[in-house]
C-alpha cells in the first residue's frame, strides 16, 4: 500500500490540521511539556525561515548534536521544511575523540552546518558551527517561511549514522519515499488507525533509527501522541518508563532486549502494585539479539499489573531498510520453546 503522503513535510502539515491537539509530550524533572502538532508546525515554519536566513537551504546537510527536547523537535522539522537534510548525533562534550567523530561524519555527508547545545573547541574546518541558544535569538520575530513542499519523494529526507563503536561511523542517506514507505508498513503492521487513540512512549535516543524513525517520526506520521523521555532517565530509574506507560495509557513502546531485563530486575514489587500496563498492546523488542527468556521473565513479572504477554512484539530492522524489515504480529501468542 502506498503511503498517505509523499514527504514528511506533507505528513506534518496533515497532522497539524487533522489532530491539532495531539503531539509530543516531554517528561523531565519539572513535569511534562506538551508540544502539539499545530504548535510544532507553526514554530517549525518560523525556525525554517531563520535557518534560511543564516544560509541553511535546500539540500544542506546539517548535523544536530542536541539533547531530546521541544527545541530539538522544532529545529528538526524546521530543517525538513526548508529542504535541508538533518543528521542526528548524540549530544557531545568537547573531546578529541568526539571532534574526530564529527570531522569524519561531516566529511562523509559534506555537512554545511553543525548545530549543538555547546560545541566549545569542537569546530570542524569548513563547517559552520552554531549553538542552539544563538539560533534561538530573535526567533519570535523571524516570521514564517512560505512552504511549497520543495522536497520530492526521491530526494534525501535524512541521514542515519551508525554508532561508530567498533569502526568509523557509516552514514546512510534515506529518501523521502524510503522513510514514508517504512512508516506506512509499520503503521499497518501495528494496526495504528491514523489519528486514533494510540499513544507511543519512548526513551530511545533519536540518533538511533529505532528511536528516530520507529517512534519519533512514526508518531507524527500516524497522527498519535508520543510521550518522550531520555535514555538517561530510563537507565537511572527504569521504572520511569513503565510509569509513563501507566500514566499516559501507552499502547506502543519499542526498546532493545536489555531494557526488558533491566526493568524486570530493577522494578520493585511496591512499584508494580501501583502500575497499570493493561493499555500496552505492542511491546516491541529489537536493535540487538533477542533473548526469549528475558521476554518471558518480563511478561511473568508484570502480568500482575495488567501486562498482556501476547503484547511482546519481536522485531528486526536495519538502517539500510529505513528501519523495519520484519515484525511479529502484535497480539499473537509467542512460542518460547
Amino acid at each position: 500500500m502506498q503511503p498517505a503522503f509523499k514527504t514528511l513535510n506533507e505528513a506534518l502539515l496533515a497532522a497539524s490540521e487533522s489532530v491539532p491537539d495531539k503531539g509530543y509530550v516531554f517528561l523531565n524533572k519539572q513535569g511534562a511539556t506538551k508540544l502539539s502538532y499545530k504548535a510544532l508546525y507553526e514554530q517549525a515554519r518560523q525556525k525554517a525561515k531563520q535557518c534560511n536566513e543564516i544560509g541553511i537551504g535546500f539540500n544542506a546537510r546539517v548535523i544536530l548534536t542536541l539533547d531530546k527536547s521541544p527545541e530539538f523537535t522544532v529545529l528538526y522539522y524546521a530543517l525538513l521544511l526548508c529542504g535541508a537534510v538533518p543528521c542526528v548525533l548524540p549530544a557531545m562534550k568537547a573531546s578529541q575523540a568526539n571532534k574526530q567523530k564529527l570531522e569524519d561524519i561531516a566529511s562523509q555527508i559534506q555537512a554545511s552546518h553543525i548545530i549543538s547545545g555547546q560545541l566549545t573547541d569542537m569546530e570542524v574546518e569548513g563547517v559552520r558551527s552554531i549553538e542552539l541558544e544563538a539560533l534561538n535569538t530573535g526567533f519570535l520575530n523571524a516570521g514564517v517561511i512560505e512552504i511549497d513542499f520543495i522536497a520530492q519523494a526521491n530526494e534525501t529526507a535524512l541521514i542515519q549514522c551508525s554508532s561508530g563503536t567498533t569502526a568509523k561511523p557509516k552514514c546512510l542517506a534515506l529518501s523521502q519515499s524510503n522513510v514514508l514507505a517504512n512508516l506506512e508498513q509499520m503503521r499497518l503492521r501495528l494496526n495504528v488507525p491514523t489519528g486514533g487513540s494510540d499513544v507511543m512512549v519512548s526513551w530511545l535516543p533519536l540518533n538511533h533509527d529505532m528511536g528516530l524513525i520507529g517512534c519519533f517520526l512514526a508518531s507524527m506520521y500516524g497522527q498519535i501522541d508520543c510521550v518522550q523521555m531520555t535514555a538517561f532517565q530510563f537507565l537511572r530509574k527504569p521504572e520511569t518508563w513503565l510509569q509513563a506507560i501507566s500514566d499516559y495509557k501507552g499502547t506502543l513502546s519499542s526498546v532493545p532486549n536489555f531494557a526488558y531485563a533491566l526493568a524486570t530486575k530493577k522494578t520493585s514489587d511496591a512499584v508494580i502494585e501501583n502500575l497499570d500496563l493493561s493499555s500496552w498492546r505492542s511491546a516491541m523488542c529489537g536493535a540487538e539479539q533477542i533473548n526469549f527468556k528475558t521476554l518471558d521473565e518480563f511478561s511473568q513479572r508484570f502480568q500482575a499489573c495488567g501486562f498482556n504477554p501476547n503484547a511482546i512484539t519481536p522485531c528486526y530492522g536495519l538502517a539500510e531498510a529505513a528501519l523495519s524489515v520484519s515484525m511479529h504480529v502484535p497480539g499473537d501468542e509467542l512460542n518460547y520453546e
